[in-house]
């Protein structure tokens, strides 16, 4: 049904573009996406490598530390959420300002999003050790309050993985995709 709806509403948008661009070049079809490929690697071995825990917990714990550890995981990574909504937009002002060699508008854009996410990240760990656990407790009805600085640790993952995407935008930007590969 996806598939159906896919091709049908395609169809439909696609008159009402250039008509030169209805003719595919297979070549160059090719080349974009062998020029992504690296990309789509890069992406899913980021989420494979950050549900990793969450796969061997599920292993080897029962459902009660599965429950708690999948609390304290999904709000740590608040953080590299947060900082991947802000950074995505600027992806193409940093693209165009790298071609047209704008290293000085960069860097700016860039020192904003590093202060963003040390600023938002040490405030996040403060709160979330002085009153985070307490607050999720209530939330998900779950006694959090002994892992209290298993939540900071994970919080502090978040930061970590937040300036790992930062760093990852600035190779993308400078067209060096491969270089995002392990």
């Amino acid at each position: 049904v996806h598939i159906l709806l896919t091709i049908l509403l395609d169809g439909m948008m696609i008159s009402q573009f250039d008509m030169r661009l209805k003719r595919l070049l297979p070549k160059k079809t090719f080349l974009l996406l062998l020029s992504c490929l690296p990309l789509a690697i890069d992406s899913f071995l980021r989420m494979y490598i950050n549900n990793g825990s969450k796969f061997a917990i599920d292993i080897v714990m029962d459902k009660e530390s599965v429950a708690i550890f999948s609390t304290l995981f999904m709000v740590s990574f608040i953080m590299s959420i947060f900082s991947e909504f802000i950074l995505n937009p600027h992806v193409t002002i940093l693209a165009e300002a790298f071609k047209a060699k704008h290293f000085k508008k960069i860097r700016k854009i860039i020192n904003k999003q590093l202060l963003f996410i040390l600023s938002f990240g040490l405030g996040g760990i403060i709160v979330s050790y002085l009153c985070g656990v307490e607050v999720l407790s209530f939330i998900f009805k779950i006694n959090l309050v002994p892992y209290r600085v298993e939540f900071c640790v994970l919080f502090m993952g978040g930061i970590l993985l937040a300036l790992f995407y930062l760093t990852q935008l600035l190779l993308i930007i400078q067209r060096r995709q491969l270089w995002c590969l392990p």
